[in-house]
């Protein structure tokens, strides 16, 4: 595997709630999602006759992303390729017999290993009154053995409390990406948008530098929250994200907002008299020292002040500034909520 930052979703080979999929490719280089079929290739072989959100999926934003590289779908072929170190993984699984009732597995002992009781208890959470097929075991374990194999975070619909077995990096890891979703969904996307997946795309180019440097500060803040996580308290992971959000995170953006609208008043002041200085002189503007003012005299975007605003030793100062960018060019769309738009090509 290279250094990308890949994350594996879990519940359906697809993702049908607009603001997680922009979310998810916002912050993660790859979204690795898991089918028992290649639904892929073949344009007119796409349609899953089983499920009408997946062919919404596939003809829609699944399309442009997965040709960006920041999405993609794996099938058991695809897997054993790229892959072929998961075939050297033990189960703790004696026999697999199928029934009128579905698949019943037989364990070989009660102290099943990380690896075979994430895949039981992915196959358990299904709906109550749907027996498990194949496919479901199928997709299970190839799915939480390149999550085992690789250590490629889980992203599913229920929730796994920390504790004290998990190594360092997986204990990190697991904070950070918590820390980065709470933060984005937050403040990133706008309330009012259909998120268009152009927008993602564009975000991605525009902000690449200010990602790595979100990127940082996330992990700078996890450090103060792995040292409070400790012992007993690893159960409250999601409070104490919500609490760095809610007060260091959002108290930085609430600044960073106020000291732009004021550079934007002077910088509307600075423009007017700059044009009337330009007239004067025939061409010549004379502008001022001073970083600030010299980004508020050239006419720069807000986006350009945001950056020029932050102290970059400061993490919540570098993760208000990513958040803010992005929430500025999502807004621009301005369109309701709920659904993607259709795909056009991309701006870049």
């Amino acid at each position: 595997m290279n250094d990308k930052l890949s994350i594996i979703y879990e519940p359906q080979p697809y993702i049908k709630d607009p603001r997680l999929l922009t979310s998810l490719c916002i912050y993660y280089d790859n979204v690795m999602l898991f089918h028992h079929t290649d639904i892929t290739n073949d344009y007119s072989e796409r349609l899953d006759t089983q499920s009408e959100e997946l062919n919404e999926f596939l003809l829609g934003p699944f399309d442009i992303l997965s040709s960006e590289g920041f999405i993609d779908i794996y099938t058991p072929e695809k897997v054993t390729k790229l892959f072929p170190e998961i075939n050297q993984l033990e189960l703790a699984i004696e026999r697999i017999d199928e029934n009128d009732d579905g698949i019943v597995l037989r364990l070989s002992d009660s102290n099943l290993d990380d690896l075979t009781n994430s895949i039981i208890t992915s196959l358990n959470s299904k709906i109550v009154g749907k027996p498990t097929t194949v496919k479901d075991l199928i997709r299970s374990i190839y799915l939480y053995s390149v999550a085992k194999t690789y250590n490629i975070p889980v992203l599913t619909d229920r929730k796994y409390p920390l504790n004290n077995t998990l190594a360092i990096e997986q204990k990190v890891r697991m904070v950070s990406d918590s820390l980065a979703m709470m933060t984005i969904n937050k403040f990133a996307l706008p309330e009012l948008c259909t998120l268009n997946v152009e927008d993602i795309l564009f975000s991605r180019e525009k902000l690449k530098d200010e990602l790595i440097e979100f990127r940082t500060g996330i992990l700078d803040l996890t450090y103060f929250l792995c040292k409070n996580l400790d012992g007993d308290n690893l159960k409250d992971l999601h409070y104490e994200c919500s609490l760095l959000v809610e007060t260091k995170i959002k108290a930085s953006i609430m600044s960073l907002e106020k000291a732009i609208t004021k550079n934007k008043n002077s910088r509307i002041r600075n423009l007017i008299f700059n044009a009337a200085k330009l007239i004067l002189t025939g061409g010549n503007i004379f502008l001022t020292g001073g970083g600030i003012k010299d980004i508020i005299s050239n006419g720069a975007s807000l986006l350009d002040i945001s950056k020029a605003l932050i102290d970059t030793n400061i993490p919540e100062q570098r993760i208000a500034s990513f958040t803010y960018r992005i929430n500025r060019i999502l807004s621009k769309s301005n369109r309701t909520t709920g659904q993607f738009l259709k795909p056009k090509r991309t701006r870049f």
